[in-house]
């Protein structure tokens, strides 16, 4: 989500946050981990054929820097480099449009070294946007069964946001969620949202736990 709305051709938006409580919580030896989606600048957006596949760029890329102001007054800047690792992510997919999947059966695969790769061709700078926040919650006010035997939660309103679903399914077992704006003749219905599959989908490795998304958001 961050950092929203880019036209990676004219600028990059960076965000900065202050990790000082979290180096405090974890120690001596904290690690820092970022996890990349397709977002706007690799996942699909827009309604032409070559933003299908992603309108400006093909693979994950990431720059960032780490400023530590130690109690003597000196300073360290830890920058990505090749020596920092690359491992796969259980959130095997995600895209504005069509939603996230997360996968937590995936196995395991070995961290490999990254790669120096060149930069998107806009200009680096401080974020121009408002951050992307949660206003509200809503916890849902209705459990309906449709005619077609359909399961929906109906959250009241119609508004801008993501989910919080708490899961404790066996392993293995599929849990599929899909969301629109509307019903019609008392249905589930998603026709005006067009090619947009607007769905989450995550495979349970057995453990309860709470899903939420990270690289989507839905109406």
């Amino acid at each position: 989500m961050t950092s929203y709305c880019n036209d990676y051709n004219s600028w990059l938006q960076y965000q900065t946050y202050d990790i000082t409580g979290h180096l405090k919580l974890y120690g001596q030896n904290p690690e820092i981990e970022i996890t990349l989606g397709n977002g706007l600048y690799k996942g699909r957006f827009g309604f032409t054929e070559e933003s299908q596949q992603g309108y400006y760029g093909r693979e994950w890329k990431l720059i960032a820097e780490i400023h530590i102001e130690f109690m003597d007054g000196t300073k360290t800047i830890f920058g990505t480099d090749e020596t920092w690792t690359v491992r796969r992510s259980n959130i095997i997919f995600s895209n504005l449009y069509d939603g996230e999947h997360r996968d937590d059966c995936v196995p395991a695969i070995a961290p490999s070294p990254a790669l120096v790769k060149d930069a998107p061709k806009g200009r680096l700078q401080e974020r121009k946007s408002l951050p992307v926040v949660i206003h509200e919650e809503f916890a849902s006010i209705e459990l309906i069964r449709t005619p077609l035997d359909e399961t929906v939660l109906d959250l009241g309103q119609n508004f801008t946001g993501i989910f919080r679903l708490k899961i404790n399914e066996k392993a293995g077992t599929k849990v599929h969620l899909q969301f629109g704006e509307i019903l019609q003749n008392g249905n589930f219905y998603r026709d005006n949202l067009r090619a947009a599959l607007a769905e989450y989908i995550y495979i349970s490795d057995g453990q309860a736990k709470i899903i939420q998304p990270e690289f989507t958001f839905y109406g």
